[in-house]
């Protein structure tokens, strides 16, 4: 079966969609480049994007941590019932871990403040070890 026939199953368009390549130059040398289906350059100028960018980058590291770290499409049952349980319990064991480790960022930055380097709470550890 053809990607063309799986859309005609799905009921998805299959007519070709304008899209625009945008390059962003990152603080560290590094170019991205994102796509949009926002292609009018005077409404949605590259500015734009740039900051919108910067902005999305704790919600992609967020979705990262739901998806990976946490697990949140593996469910225990399968029930409708099941699934709902399983998401929120996961979502609230998230939302208290980050309560914890962000409490314990403020020990971690007293105690290292005279060092050379920054240390952060491995939030990767708190949840495995919640």
């Amino acid at each position: 079966m053809t990607s063309f026939d799986e859309c005609k199953k799905r009921h998805l368009p299959t007519t070709p969609m304008r899209l625009r390549l945008i390059k962003v130059e990152l603080d560290s040398g590094e170019t991205e480049v994102l796509i949009t289906s926002l292609i009018d350059c005077e409404k949605y100028p590259l500015q734009l994007f740039t900051e919108l960018y910067h902005d999305r980058w704790p919600v992609e590291e967020d979705y990262k941590v739901m998806k990976c770290r946490i697990d949140l499409e593996n469910f225990s049952g399968q029930s409708e019932l099941s699934v709902y349980q399983d998401f929120h319990a996961r979502i609230f064991s998230k939302n208290i871990t980050s309560m914890l480790a962000f409490a314990a960022q403020k020990n971690v930055a007293e105690k290292t403040r005279t060092r050379m380097h920054d240390y952060r709470v491995n939030f990767t550890q708190v949840l495995s070890t919640m």
